[in-house]
């Protein structure tokens, strides 16, 4: 498995596939399946690659009803 980062436009991509410029072919097919698929080409390889989301802070309710009943 390929654990290889691209940085882009200031958005992180993970690398799930390298193959040669041959499969440039394929590039809009696997930017179709998802919003978040991303090909780039570079030194005549191609990176097939799936955008790594924001974290998002989620407040935890959890521990605020567990103090409040403390």
């Amino acid at each position: 498995m390929i654990n290889q980062i691209i940085k882009a436009n200031d958005d992180l991509f993970l690398i799930r596939r390298i193959t040669n410029e041959y499969y440039e072919r394929f590039a809009s097919l696997w930017n179709e399946t998802s919003i978040n698929h991303k090909t780039f080409k570079k030194d005549g390889r191609m990176y097939f690659c799936e955008l790594i989301e924001e974290a998002q802070i989620i407040e935890n309710n959890i521990n605020q009803k567990q103090e409040e009943n403390d």
